[in-house]
């Protein structure tokens, strides 16, 4: 029997969910970097054979509805609201796949009965659920023997304030875990590497004799807990999505980015400072050594080969070029610079990593580098601003999330495109606290394109990153050098 699956984006956000979340789709919501009508589409085109049909408003929905009554009436119909998600896809396919095969008319929902509910139906009961939503009146023109099917896939109401943003504070990034599990009041990491969770666990409590205040910026770890070959830590959960949700969602516009570099530039001041040790010989370790150090790896990777003929047609001399390009210009902007200060560093100071509740103001930093002890807290002061820049500036996490193409031109040159809105306002008032805190923006730019070049290798699982990290380094270097 065929099967047609309608996916039913027309029901919209409320309004304050979407000035949290920066859509007015509850399809366009990127979760674990991709959208949830991608992830959705995907559990309905894995459940197949299956047509797929998404309807975006209500017009598309007659049409719908039109081409059901007028078509083949051996049909299974399957409609799925764009404001129901799903916890478990794996769960979602099975549950799908079996239902295919079922004759009587079923509906899933995640909880409320009057509220979004994915419809296993035929062709005529189909037709009528697009005309008029039926789960908006559960009453209205009630299905014949229509059953309510046990919820096996873990479904979220995206229509309940309380869920939405559940999910949404629940993208944790899993590349540095084993797993990353949580429930309502705990998130639970856990790796197998013993001693980087340790360092991580043991952070917060340095912090209490070198800059006890700076504490509460920081999540505060709850237990540790290890074996021979494993470690955990748990850190309460905030219900709340991290900055970089927020800022690919567009969810910040102006004001509210100038209210959240305000909270940022409380931590930034408060950090104490000292002279580095070694001075600027550290600083080239940690911004020219570590990108040698993280090249070679990369020439190692089975992966490199395909990696670097991309790179030859990004740039004439690839990566050996924008190298040089980049250690030029960090020199030259560090011979401007007239003191070598360290500062109290968090280490990874990315907007993924910092939770933020536009409401309240509340901010809590995650994912510190760690500290094995206190003077582990202590790093190149301009080393947070260029984590900061690296997503302000130089688009981190679009890429990050998938949000670019590499265009090829006529000459097969390669170049970077990123499907980003307009933040110059955003990236002007970044660019203005850089100088309010005493910082040169040169600089910084210069230490930022140093975390694109030295974060290839961790990422060579995805090589369209790899380039894509390249071309922002070198952007970043067409513009200094034009200075």
């Amino acid at each position: 029997m065929k099967t047609i699956a309608y996916y039913d984006d027309r029901l919209r956000p409320e309004d304050e969910a979407r000035a949290f979340i920066g859509v007015d789709r509850f399809s366009c919501i990127r979760y674990r970097k991709r959208t949830l009508g991608e992830q959705v589409r995907a559990v309905l085109a894995g459940a197949g054979p299956v047509e797929v049909v998404e309807i975006a408003d209500q017009d598309g929905a007659e049409a719908a509805a039109r081409s059901l009554h007028d078509g083949d009436q051996q049909v299974r119909v399957v409609i799925w609201p764009s404001a129901v998600i799903f916890r478990d896809g794996a769960a979602a396919t099975i549950v799908l796949a079996k239902m295919r095969h079922v004759q009587e008319p079923f509906r899933a929902t995640p909880g409320r009965q009057d509220g979004p509910t994915v419809f296993f139906l035929d062709a005529t009961s189909a037709a009528a659920v697009l005309r008029r939503p039926l789960w908006l009146d559960p009453e209205a023109s009630p299905i014949p023997g229509l059953q309510t099917l046990p919820d096996q896939a873990g479904l979220i109401d995206l229509t309940e304030r309380d869920q939405l943003f559940d999910l949404l504070s629940g993208t944790f990034d899993v590349r540095h875990f084993n797993s990353v599990r949580h429930d309502g009041l705990v998130v639970t990491k856990r790796s197998a590497d013993v001693a980087k969770l340790r360092r991580e666990h043991d952070y917060y409590g340095h912090l209490a004799s070198a800059a006890g205040p700076l504490r509460l910026f920081f999540l505060e770890p709850l237990a540790f807990r290890s074996g021979p070959d494993w470690a955990e830590y748990d850190l309460e959960r905030i219900g709340a999505p991290d900055a970089a949700i927020q800022w690919i969602h567009g969810a910040f516009d102006a004001q509210r980015f100038a209210r959240f570099l305000e909270k940022l530039g409380e931590f930034l001041r408060r950090r104490p400072l000292r002279p580095a040790a070694g001075g600027r010989a550290a600083a080239e370790r940690l911004y020219l050594g570590k990108v040698v150090e993280r090249q070679r790896q990369l020439r190692a990777h089975a992966a490199w080969p395909a990696i670097a003929g991309m790179l030859d047609r990004l740039d004439p001399g690839g990566l050996e070029a924008v190298t040089a390009r980049f250690e030029r210009q960090w020199r030259r902007f560090a011979d401007r610079r007239r003191s070598w200060d360290e500062a109290i560093s968090h280490g990874d100071l990315c907007l993924s990593n910092i939770i933020y509740c536009r409401q309240s103001r509340l901010m809590k930093f995650i994912d510190p580098r760690g500290a094995a002890c206190e003077s582990d807290l202590w790093m190149d002061a301009s080393y947070d601003l260029a984590k900061l820049s690296h997503s302000v500036l130089g688009d981190y996490d679009f890429i990050n999330h998938d949000l670019c193409e590499l265009e090829v031109d006529r000459e097969l040159a390669v170049r970077l495109l990123v499907q980003a809105p307009n933040r110059t306002t955003h990236q002007a008032a970044f660019q203005a606290m850089l100088v309010d805190l005493g910082s040169d923006p040169g600089f910084v730019r210069a230490c930022e394109a140093s975390l694109f070049l030295s974060m290839l290798p961790l990422h060579v699982d995805v090589p369209k990153k790899v380039v894509a990290f390249v071309a922002v380094a070198r952007g970043i270097l067409d513009r200094l050098e034009a200075t």
